[in-house]
């Protein structure tokens, strides 16, 4: 498995993975950690600064959006390939649109661990109950009977990742009236 650290894989990058036998790759897209602030942290500061990358490279949307232009995410993508995002997920909705954009999993990381640290092992576990029952639920408003078939929902892709898919030729018309496709 390869997991990216913040800043994104692009869809030509997954796909040199694949090629060189990586099955599982991770986005973890911008919107989580970020290591040019981490770096920033490590150092004195003076001339050897990073703050010009904070907050460099793709969110797991637009990662998620290319990996799929590429046939690396839905209908038709390799089975022995696995998509999977992190990055900045800091509610329930987010994990909604990863899977529906093709991820098998989402990653939370940095949401949880506020709770945990700050709140303790009872309130980490009301937070989980609750982030499932809210999946549960929307999935239910969707009509999905399972993470997978949340690909076949409608997505409405908007801001930066709109302006990202339109400069990649990514049809968003087309992810906004999935639900209407014979299956």
């Amino acid at each position: 498995m390869v997991k990216e650290v913040g800043a994104g894989l692009s869809a030509k990058t997954m796909l040199k993975l694949r090629d060189a036998g990586v099955t599982i790759v991770d986005v973890a897209g911008k919107g989580g950690t970020d290591f040019g602030k981490i770096e920033n942290h490590r150092r004195d500061g003076g001339h050897d600064d990073y703050s010009y990358l904070n907050g460099f490279g793709g969110s797991a949307v637009q990662c998620l959006l290319d990996a799929r232009a590429a046939g690396l995410v839905g209908p038709g993508a390799d089975p022995g390939f696995t998509v999977l995002s992190s990055g900045g997920v800091r509610h329930p909705l987010d994990i909604m649109v990863s899977l529906a954009l093709g991820a098998r999993a989402v990653g939370v990381a940095g949401t949880f661990l506020k709770v945990a640290l700050n709140e303790g092992a009872d309130a980490m576990t009301s937070v989980l109950e609750t982030w499932s029952t809210r999946v549960g639920e929307m999935m239910a408003l969707l009509g999905a009977t399972s993470p997978a078939a949340m690909e076949y929902t409608d997505v409405l892709i908007g801001g930066q990742s709109r302006d990202f898919a339109d400069v990649r030729g990514i049809d968003r018309a087309a992810l906004a009236r999935r639900s209407q496709e014979d299956r």
